[in-house]
């Protein structure tokens, strides 16, 4: 059951109103607490007594400032717990977003560890074995685009080009940081060299990626989503200043 933010009046600790109550709104049996503001006016309601009222026997208050009667159980959490909610669910999505981008950087050093390996072991920078693993590159970097342009279709291509960026990066450091790691062997200009194709295979794959994925996710959220998923993603077509399908019938 969701807990009011209200109090008992009769209570020692509770609020008392700081206006007198208007009778015709029935019976007083509790008092607003911190963080209510008036709708209208915005006025702190703190304290306000909360009248049971007499006909529909719905909770409500009465602001002092400018009269407005508010139906008291409009606003059923906290103000702390829905900042709280608010603060957890801001934190998740950024966890969700820097594992992704961190999932991508670590794809990509792999790829780019796997052919500098093929060209310190095999003295090939072209090694046949070490260009195939690049097949790799247009499922993965498609799959995440797609989600990407769906989870957060409130950013524009350009703006997920540079948030692609991020993993470029990741890759790249760690990269350097592996050919650099053994200080009693210096790496071999093959093996920078078929690191870096790599990595700029998939940097390229990534970005051709994004520039197609808003289309197929506009494609995708028509023929697959429901009425509410779209209006949900609506940024795929808002975001780049076009108006929703469904809005045009």
């Amino acid at each position: 059951m969701i807990e009011r933010e209200v109090s008992s009046l009769p209570h020692a600790d509770a609020p008392t109103p700081q206006s007198a109550p208007d009778a015709g709104l029935g019976e007083i049996i509790a008092a607003v607490s911190d963080g209510w503001t008036c709708p209208e006016c915005r006025y702190e309601l703190k304290g306000q007594a909360i009248h049971l009222e007499p006909k529909y026997r719905f909770l409500v208050s009465q602001c002092p400032e400018c009269g407005r009667v508010w139906p008291a159980q409009m606003q059923d959490l906290r103000p702390t717990i829905r900042r709280r909610l608010a603060s957890a669910s801001a934190f998740l999505w950024w966890v969700l977003v820097g594992g992704a981008l961190l999932g991508i950087g670590m794809y990509l050093f792999g790829m780019a560890a796997s052919a500098a390996s093929w060209a310190r072991w095999r003295g090939d920078i072209f090694n046949w074995a070490a260009l195939s693993d690049m097949l790799w590159h247009p499922p993965v970097m498609l799959v995440a685009a797609l989600t990407a342009a769906i989870g957060l279709s409130h950013l524009t291509t350009r703006r997920l080009l540079l948030l692609a960026i991020a993993p470029a990066v990741i890759g790249f450091l760690s990269t350097l940081a592996l050919l650099l790691s053994d200080i009693g062997r210096n790496a071999l200009t093959s093996e920078v060299i078929a690191a870096m194709i790599h990595l700029g295979a998939g940097y390229l794959t990534m970005a051709l990626a994004v520039l197609v994925a808003r289309p197929i996710a506009r494609v995708i959220a028509l023929v697959f989503m429901s009425q509410n998923m779209r209006v949900v993603v609506s940024g795929l077509w808002t975001a780049d200043g076009r108006t929703p399908p469904w809005l045009d019938r």
